[in-house]
């Protein structure tokens, strides 16, 4: 059983890829790739569950394709901080036009 046509974007840093996918390829400059292929990967498994893709060949075709925004994974500003300091940001706004219409 092979997944057709299906179509999945991660989109991430490579740094936060690499420990969990094996088939990123070598060649990590800027453009796109197929897989690498780990001959080992599941050689010396016996596993008669079919659902559990051991051998990661459930698509027939994986495309990694990189950008040369890498700066960005390890300075970017994490979500949870920016939404919090975009709600402070906004109550304190809100508390100096509540202060200034009264007055």
């Amino acid at each position: 059983f092979k997944c057709i046509a299906d179509e999945i974007i991660t989109r991430n840093c490579l740094s936060q890829l690499e420990y969990s996918r094996h088939d990123v390829p070598a060649d990590k400059y800027e453009g796109c790739r197929s897989a690498a292929k780990d001959i080992q990967l599941a050689h010396y498994v016996n596993n008669s569950i079919k659902q559990l893709d051991i051998r990661r060949d459930y698509y027939d075709e994986v495309t990694w394709c990189f950008c040369e925004f890498d700066h960005f994974c390890n300075g970017a500003i994490d979500i949870n901080s920016f939404h919090s300091w975009t709600t402070t940001t906004l109550a304190v706004t809100a508390i100096h036009l509540v202060l200034y219409f009264r007055l």
